[in-house]
């Protein structure tokens, strides 16, 4: 089965997010993606929600809080890429230093395909954490029943060089995006709507979409970051990873 899987961290409500929607949802319509990760949501503004109205096509939407109980990481899964049924539920899993993991087990074409979106430790200088919490996802990912396929999504706050990184790869997982284009986007934060005084890094690469198992990527590119309006508004503040993977 052919499938488009999107990651963005979207800020929040931060920094014009009734402007940014509208480029948000605008983008999310045209590259239909069958799983969109997203990270940063607040759900009592009904961030995932608004997205997932904008598609004429409708989408399972599963939530897993982080630190504060308005806002954490969301999984759009649409209903009709999917053989059914689609569970309504996903798992939480706790990485410690207050960030979690979601998990989504859905049925594939012939086998379950597993769904992550994870938001991992932003201080730049505090690699231990995130290579902390790696280690936590990857233990508790396998003891859960294994699935034939594993794509983990998300904002990993680590360049592909850290340990946090190199760590996924010797798990066995490969970044889409350097498999389809033999190496890493220049960067994925910050956009320039990100005021250089605010920006925690400089231009790095910290998204990533992750596969492992029964996967072949076909191809994959940055997502919404497409500027829009005489002041330079993206929607977010990092750019986001799209890819065409063939599952089974």
């Amino acid at each position: 089965m052919r499938l488009t899987v999107a990651t963005l961290n979207i800020l929040g409500t931060a920094d014009r997010w009734p402007e940014r929607s509208v480029l948000l949802r605008d983008e999310f319509v045209e590259l239909a993606p069958d799983v969109m990760a997203m990270q940063e949501v607040e759900y009592d503004a009904g961030q995932d929600q608004l997205i997932d109205d904008a598609s004429t096509d409708p989408y399972v939407i599963y939530r897993a809080h982080e630190d504060e109980a308005g806002s954490g990481t969301s999984l759009l899964v649409r209903r009709s890429a999917f053989a059914e049924p689609i569970p309504d539920e996903g798992s939480r899993l706790e990485l410690g230093d207050g960030r979690s993991a979601l998990v989504a087990d859905v049925p594939g074409a012939d086998a379950m395909l597993r769904l992550v979106s994870t938001h991992l430790h932003w201080v730049p200088d505090e690699p231990d954490v995130r290579w902390r919490q790696v280690n936590a996802l990857l233990d508790l990912l396998g003891e859960c029943v294994p699935a034939a396929a594993t794509i983990v999504c998300g904002d990993f706050n680590a360049t592909p060089d850290e340990a946090a990184s190199e760590r996924m790869i010797t798990a066995g997982f490969r970044s889409a995006f350097l498999l389809a284009n033999g190496t890493e986007p220049e960067w994925t934060y910050p956009t320039p709507v990100t005021p250089a005084d605010v920006a925690v890094r400089p231009p790095s690469c910290i998204d990533y979409v992750w596969v492992a198992g029964a996967i072949r990527v076909l191809s994959a590119s940055t997502a919404f970051d497409r500027s829009s309006g005489a002041e330079v508004l993206y929607p977010s503040d990092h750019r986001g990873i799209a890819a065409v993977l063939d599952v089974g």
